[in-house]
């Protein structure tokens, strides 16, 4: 019996098992092979990934398996955003929809919010410059109550710097204090004519109007004016760098908040009637304004003394322009008295001056 090719021969090698056959292409099979039962099919399987391992590369791209995106093609859906394989946003395609916002992989940005916006409160509104500036005197004397004489001192001139209004503070405090004096002087005129006239026919004149209500805020407005100019004077004569008139009146601006204080107590005191009234408003004034020309004055020369860097010192000068400004509101005053004289001399209010 003659053996099939496809076995081998008997003997010593029929122990090496089957003879191997070349593999058969499947485009190019070749002659065609006897059938042999012990020939098994061959199948290529593909090897698992194994962890710590790059993934197993396909033999071209779009093979099964295979997660390159073919061009002309839209990307490949997933079941949700987020989910193993989903793929990054591909050019040329609109970015993946998203179930909700804030799912995995959204592009929401953070602090977006959905629905209706809560209102957002209003800023509060900064005061104005002109209420910043009237409340400098509470503000100064509040520091110098508790003991910051330092901070009471430089806080026009920054306040100033600040709202970009170098003059602001020291003129709003002198036009306090003027405004203060006027109203003096009417609530005491006002309280003197109807006291006068409920005991007598007569009443105050429009003369002694004028002279409280105008010559009086004129009076107290001018002694603050000078006071800011032998201020500067000083600091020039011991020349200091850098002084300025905006300086010497923020300087004054600390200090003039006394006499705002001052001419604050003497408003209710000027509403007092009869000779009761008039004798306080005399104590009052005299008390109440000695200790505001002396903590004013101390409050200046500190002033002063911490812009001097000259050995000398600020006292001389600081002493003798302060008796030129007395001198001049004294002047000042003698002028508008002696108007204000001739004035009622020659209407009859005081007809025993004539000869």
């Amino acid at each position: 019996m003659t053996d099939h090719p496809s076995h081998p021969p008997a003997g010593d090698d029929a122990a090496a098992g089957p003879v191997p056959h070349p593999p058969v292409h499947p485009e190019h099979p070749g002659p065609e092979q006897p059938y042999s039962p012990d020939q098994q099919p061959v199948y290529e399987q593909p090897a698992p990934q194994q962890p710590g391992y790059p993934p197993q590369q396909h033999p071209y791209p779009g093979a099964p398996g295979s997660q390159t995106q073919q061009p002309g093609y839209p990307p490949q859906q997933h079941p949700y955003p987020g989910a193993p394989g989903s793929q990054t946003q591909q050019p040329g395609y609109p970015p993946p929809q998203h179930p909700y916002p804030g799912a995995p992989g959204s592009q929401a940005s953070a602090g977006q919010h959905y629905g209706p916006v809560p209102e957002q409160p209003a800023a509060p509104r900064k005061p104005s410059a002109f209420a910043a500036f009237a409340l400098v005197p509470l503000t100064v004397l509040k520091r110098i109550w508790s003991g910051d004489t330092g901070a009471a001192l430089t806080y026009p001139g920054e306040l100033g710097q600040k709202l970009g209004k170098a003059h602001g503070p020291w003129l709003t405090v002198g036009g306090t204090v003027v405004v203060l004096a006027m109203i003096t002087g009417l609530f005491g005129t006002l309280v003197s004519d109807i006291s006068m006239r409920v005991s007598s026919p007569f009443g105050v004149s429009a003369m002694t109007y004028v002279t409280s209500m105008v010559l009086v805020p004129f009076l107290a407005g001018a002694s603050f004016v000078l006071r800011v100019f032998t201020i500067r004077w000083t600091l020039g004569v011991r020349q200091v760098a850098d002084a300025s008139l905006a300086e010497a009146g923020n300087l004054m601006a600390a200090a003039g908040s006394l006499y705002v204080a001052f001419w604050a107590v003497l408003v209710p005191l000027s509403l007092l009637p009869g000779p009761v009234g008039g004798f306080l408003v005399s104590l009052g004034s005299a008390a109440v304004g000695f200790v505001a020309i002396l903590g004013a004055e101390l409050i200046i020369y500190v002033g002063i003394a911490r812009r001097v860097e000259s050995p000398k010192g600020p006292l001389v000068p600081h002493v003798l322009l302060s008796l030129a400004h007395a001198a001049m509101v004294f002047l000042l005053v003698a002028i508008i008295l002696s108007i204000s004289f001739e004035a009622m001399f020659y209407s009859g209010f005081l007809p025993f001056f004539r000869f």
